[in-house]
């Protein structure tokens, strides 16, 4: 799969305050130019064999490299009925809960238009093999 049509199917949304127009709106993580970036982002990611857990932490640094205390990623929340307790919060805490949900989501979205090979080994690991990547993981389970 290219990377320019991968950039076009990935999405995943997160609430982001637009400062510009002082509204908090859905930002699409993957619309970040530092994740499309050909020497620390996906592209050099996706082109590595690596482990699954290796995929997410590597996934984790670029992530915190985007979003963690960034002001322009930043927000304050309160409760509903308490207007005296303030949160920040920020992208890359709407992120970190979901990390693993993420990192399956774009293997198997850059796998999926390729032909490819899918191998069980005797521990009930399952190794993708395609044209660019391998991907072996522990979590893809029969």
């Amino acid at each position: 799969m290219r990377i320019d049509k991968l950039k076009q199917e990935l999405k995943w949304y997160v609430l982001w305050h637009e400062s510009n127009r002082d509204i908090i709106e859905p930002y699409n993580i993957f619309s970040n130019a530092r994740i499309w970036d050909e020497r620390i982002g996906l592209p050099k990611l996706l082109n590595k064999y690596i482990t699954f857990d290796d995929f997410k932490n590597q996934l984790e640094r670029l992530f915190k490299g985007c979003f963690h205390s960034r002001a322009e990623y930043e927000m304050m929340i309160s409760g509903l009925f308490d207007f005296n307790k303030t949160y920040k919060i920020d992208v890359w805490k709407q992120i970190e809960p979901n990390l693993d949900l993420i990192a399956r989501y774009i293997i198997e979205t850059y796998n999926k238009h390729k032909r490819k090979k899918i191998e069980v080994t005797n521990s009930g690991k399952i190794k993708i093999h395609s044209d660019d990547c391998i991907i072996d993981s522990n979590v893809y389970r029969m």
